[in-house]
């Protein structure tokens, strides 16, 4: 399947700086490991970013908790210290790789045997056999990375291509079973959405977790960002567990990736999935538009935002809609332009690095000419939106032809850094996004005012770094008042989700004050009287996160009402979700690193009800049988993992009338399953 590598494969021209390099560095030099294998495993599992997944991968290699566990006995250190310290990281992973090659160690173009070595970091098969493809792609492709503080810049070498396994539905795809699935043996008009998520982690990293029968969680593909590599999990006539109440009702693709990098999201894997979606759409008779082919972020009922703003859904359903698929096609035509301090005729000025990005689009950074340019946009209306540090926010708006260049060149001025404050406006609930309210009035304190779209989105830009009190109010609703800190040069999220007006309050009666007796003192007028406050109809869960280890609160953690609401606690671990109806609920914590609890409450009329969450450290998820059993133990309906990202939602537990396993089916997808009483 694959042709001999040529001589020199781990000897091509590297250059590096930064922390990530210089630990590789180090790494490659103590363990006696090819540096220029590091790099491409590093670049292939997260772009060369000492990051965590929202799944099971930790750190910049993505290591699992076995890997971790295993290196920490090589090195004799704490195993927190191998997952979050980047020089102990690459340590780790130079260490599991010299430990699988053994001594004496190969010579560096025996690219099989180190490639072999790589993939014995991974436990499961399925992951290793990931990584060790991820890391040839690296290899033979070669990257040029710009990090925080630094840049990685590998050259290509010539190596052979490698051929796919065959699977049941798509010639695109191989085959790898999950057994997270609900037989549905669904028909043709059964099907009517395919659902765009990204993985937060990496390729390898999503394929082992949707194998994993704890997961409770899986996806009907998985596309690897480097190549476009297509895995198939679920057949499309079963129903994969990727998106509560539309899992009956459509597809899910998960992209390799992360939400707020769009350097994953390559030509490849674009071309790749818009063919593969095309498939799906014909074979099910979906429409090929955009009322059917939907981020996970357009779903109701959820609280995720992949796949985000960096995914270039105009280019995407050009891709869809125009063929092409794997095979070069024509783009839809560049926007480009240059950045330049004070005037766009500046040359002398160019500013670099600054962040151009199209609204409601992808982002890009500007070159050391302060040249940007955006590949393949579609027809229509844009408005470019710059910012650079030390610099006011600029903006152009442009009306582009698909198939041509369009300049957009923007001139920055000196100034205060700004940010960007945005959000949905919806009706009731900030989750109710099929319920938006357009034309509401957001005024930040002291600062603009504008109004929502037509899908309730706000934006405020260009506003001054530190706190801002933003009203947001509409005839008929009940104002809101929300804080928020603007970044220099980010987005930070307002939405909100206002309350009908109520009755009208009676104004309050105002007595008659009396009239004083000549010469006399003048009395004191009484108070007016005040209504009482109308009752509270509705509850709220209040309370705070805490690690089990410590007692200290945890910032950033994410409490949902399951099919409510869902907030991130902030540095004080404390939280608050009001407006939840009388009655029993569902309330899950959860955080990176640790395990998630939930608890069932039942909230009451006008009550704060308590629910404190004292989070454990995440356990190591025990090996699982590859198909589950009639004597296994039944699956929780616990949310597995964090939901800002791309993250999926759990199967609720089966009822008691569906708790029968189905029978395998004779295409072998995935053995046999305990069906969930709702998908």
């Amino acid at each position: 399947d694959e042709a001999p590598p040529q001589p020199g494969a781990l000897e091509a021209p590297l250059a590096g700086s930064g922390a990530v390099f210089d630990a590789l560095e180090a790494a490659a030099d103590a363990y006696d490991v090819p540096i220029r294998l590091l790099v491409a495993a590093a670049y292939s599992e997260t772009r060369l970013a000492h990051v965590d997944s929202e799944k099971e991968g930790r750190g910049l290699f993505q290591l699992d908790p076995l890997a971790i566990d295993r290196a920490a006995r090589l090195l004799d250190v704490p195993a927190e210290q191998v997952a979050t310290d980047l020089d102990t990281h690459a340590l780790a992973f130079a260490a599991l790789v010299a430990d699988n090659v053994g001594s004496p160690r190969p010579d560096a173009d025996d690219l099989p045997q180190w490639l072999d070595a790589v993939a014995g970091v991974r436990t499961a098969d399925v992951a290793a056999v990931a990584l060790s493809e991820g890391t040839r792609i690296a290899l033979r492709e070669g990257l040029d990375v710009e990090l925080a503080d630094g840049r990685v810049s590998l050259a290509p070498a010539p190596l052979g291509t490698l051929t796919q396994a065959a699977r049941p539905d798509s010639n695109l795809a191989r085959w790898v079973a999950s057994p997270n699935y609900t037989n549905g043996s669904r028909r043709r008009g059964a099907v009517d959405t395919v659902v765009i998520h990204v993985t937060q982690g990496a390729y390898g990293g999503a394929i082992s977790w949707f194998q994993n029968r704890n997961s409770q969680v899986s996806a009907h593909y998985v596309i690897r960002s480097s190549d476009g590599q297509i895995t198939q999990m679920v057949e499309e006539e079963d129903v994969a567990w990727h998106a509560r109440s539309w899992n009956g009702r459509s597809i899910g693709i998960e992209h390799e990736g992360f939400v707020a990098e769009a350097r994953w999201f390559t030509d490849a894997m674009y071309r790749q999935s818009a063919a593969l979606t095309r498939e799906i759409c014909n074979r099910w008779g979906i429409p090929k538009n955009r009322q059917h082919i939907k981020g996970h972020n357009e779903l109701s009922g959820n609280d995720h935002t992949d796949p985000g703003r960096h995914w270039n859904w105009d280019r995407y359903m050009q891709l869809v809609n125009g063929g092409g698929g794997g095979n070069p096609a024509p783009a839809g035509g560049r926007i480009l332009g240059f950045v330049r301090e004070g005037d766009i005729m500046n040359e002398a000025g160019a500013i670099a690095n600054a962040r151009v990005r199209i609204e409601g689009g992808p982002e890009v950074r500007t070159a050391a000419n302060g040249l940007y340019t955006f590949e393949g946009v579609g027809s229509g209306h844009k408005v470019i939106l710059v910012t650079a540090d030390g610099y006011a926010a600029g903006r152009k708006e442009v009306d582009h032809v698909a198939g041509q260049d369009t300049w957009g060149s923007v001139a920055l001025q000196r100034g205060q850094a700004t940010g960007n404050v945005l959000g949905f406006v919806r009706e009731r609930d900030l989750m109710n996004a099929d319920a938006p309210i357009a034309g509401a009035r957001v005024a930040v304190e002291g600062g603009p005012t504008v109004q929502s779209g037509a899908d309730g989105l706000y934006r405020l830009e260009g506003l001054p770094v530190g706190d801002v009190r933003i009203t947001i109010s509409k005839d008929g609703w009940q104002s809101q008042t929300i804080e928020r800190t603007v970044a220099a040069g980010a987005d930070s999220w307002g939405s909100v989700g206002l309350q009908p007006a109520g009755a009208e309050q009676p104004e309050p009666e105002q007595p008659e004050p009396e009239q004083p007796e000549p010469e006399q003192p003048e009395p004191e007028q009484p108070e007016p009287e005040q209504p009482e406050p109308p009752a509270r109809t509705t509850g709220a869960v209040v309370g705070t996160v805490r690690a089990a280890a410590d007692g200290q609160p945890i910032d950033g953690a994410i409490v949902s009402v399951t099919g409510v609401a869902s907030v991130t606690t902030e540095a004080d671990g404390v939280f608050r979700i009001a407006g939840l109806a009388p009655g029993p609920v569902e309330v899950s914590a959860l955080a990176a690193g640790y395990a998630t609890l939930t608890r069932t409450l039942n909230i009451e009329a006008g009550v704060d009800t308590t629910f404190d969450a004292t989070l454990a450290p995440r356990a190591e998820v025990p090996a699982q049988p590859a198909n589950p059993g009639p004597n296994d133990p039944p699956r929780t309906g616990v949310d597995p993992g964090p939901k800002p990202g791309g993250d999926y939602e759990t199967v609720p537990p089966p009822d008691p009338v569906d708790e029968a396993p189905t029978m395998e089916k004779s295409s072998g997808s995935g053995g046999c399953t305990q069906a969930p009483g709702a998908p």
